[in-house]
């Protein structure tokens, strides 16, 4: 069994250098400055390779930004930045966006397949899901507090 641990999220609202090409550009009634500032990130992975699957910690520091486009936020963690689309509290990650990040001493090139973040109060909980190029799967569950 593999273990490979995927540390980009917000999710994993986390990222990676994004050369995807961002989204929609703009959902619409986003306040990208509630969002804004550094944030601490804690909470789980589930990645599944081959046949096993294995849990492990998410911690980091995330970054948070306004959007080069209305109604967007650009999050950065590990190097990697990600856009999001914002909808009043809701952040969507826009589609088509990949990272290349060293999990275990290897490349490898993460593709997000669904994210979503909703921020209440001074808290962000964030649910992400994606697939790398060497066949596994992840899901982050994790919530940001403000720095």
């Amino acid at each position: 069994m593999q273990h490979i641990t995927i540390c980009c999220c917000l999710a994993a609202l986390a990222a990676c250098g994004t050369t995807g090409s961002g989204g929609s550009g703009g959902g619409g009634d986003g306040d990208a400055d509630a969002w804004v500032g550094a944030w601490q990130e804690s909470g789980t992975q589930s990645t599944t390779c081959g046949g096993g699957s294995t849990t492990t910690q998410v911690s980091q520091t995330v970054a948070i930004a306004a959007g080069g486009q209305a109604d967007t936020i650009e999050t950065t963690a590990d190097s990697c930045e990600l856009l999001w689309d914002l909808v009043g509290d809701v952040a969507t990650l826009a589609t088509g966006q990949l990272c290349t990040v060293s999990a275990n001493g290897v490349d490898v090139t993460v593709e997000w397949t669904q994210s979503r973040a909703t921020l209440s109060g001074g808290m962000i909980t964030v649910v992400t899901t994606g697939a790398t190029n060497n066949g596994c799967s992840f899901m982050q569950q994790t919530t940001l507090s403000r720095s």
